[in-house]
């Protein structure tokens, strides 16, 4: 019976001490989906004449502009940051490991 108390106690310490954090992702979600659904029901939905003009490259718009796009966009896009970011990186990692390696040998061969 006393250990069921001690990890009751455990979990009530646990709870107190990330209460903070899940209350600030509960009210940050709250505030986000009031945002964007105030954002939606809130704006104009009539389109007007100067919507319904063509481009000027000539071309008549023939969609609503809040259609999806294709998933394969966006998986191209990433794929593009993720491999600028690795090599980023790799650049800069080869870059310290280098000035790494010359304090390790200069120690090493004891060239002061």
């Amino acid at each position: 019976m006393v250990d069921n108390i001690n990890i009751f106690k455990f979990e009530n310490a646990f709870y107190n001490e990330y209460f903070s954090v899940f209350l600030t992702l509960l009210i940050g979600l709250a505030l986000a989906s009031l945002i964007s659904g105030a954002s939606y029901f809130l704006s104009r939905q009539a389109s007007d004449p100067e919507k319904l003009s063509p481009y000027e490259c000539g071309f008549e718009p023939f969609e609503d502009a809040r259609n999806t796009f294709d998933i394969r966009f966006y998986l191209v896009a990433i794929l593009f940051i993720l491999l600028f970011l690795e090599t980023a990186v790799a650049i800069i990692q080869a870059y310290v490991f280098t000035i790494l390696t010359c304090i390790y040998l200069n120690e090493a061969l004891h060239l002061h």
